[in-house]
């Protein structure tokens, strides 16, 4: 018997990784994917739908077409978009953050998540 594998969606749109409450990801594949293909230029998408601490969800989309990143933020029927041609990561302790960056210029924050993966092995 063959199972068909069933992809996460929200509001019947296929999402690639879910942040929770405590920022904690479900899968980090997509967005490191992601972040690689604006290094070789490469168009991609990526879809992230984030739980703020009263449990409502957002979604995060983000848009490359080879060298403009587009960012969309949808919470609360409200859209904000922001474009930037690059990003910086950073990391403070296991807390890991995406920023969008048009030049040297910061522009917002896209993605933050704590890699728990990171916590626990250090405390064995």
């Amino acid at each position: 018997m063959l199972f068909n594998r069933v992809e996460p969606t929200f509001d019947n749109e296929p999402i690639d990784a879910v942040i929770d409450s405590i920022k904690e990801i479900d899968n980090k594949l997509p967005v490191w994917r992601f972040f690689e293909n604006v290094f070789l230029n490469k168009p991609d998408s990526i879809k992230i739908v984030i739980y703020n601490i009263e449990g409502e969800p957002a979604i995060k989309k983000l848009n490359l077409d080879g060298e403009i990143i587009k960012y969309t933020y949808i919470s609360d029927g409200s859209i904000k978009e922001y474009m930037g041609n690059g990003f910086k990561k950073t990391r403070y302790g296991s807390d890991i953050n995406y920023d969008l960056y048009q030049n040297d210029k910061f522009i917002v924050n896209m993605i933050a998540y704590t890699n728990y993966d990171k916590l626990i092995n250090t405390h064995n």
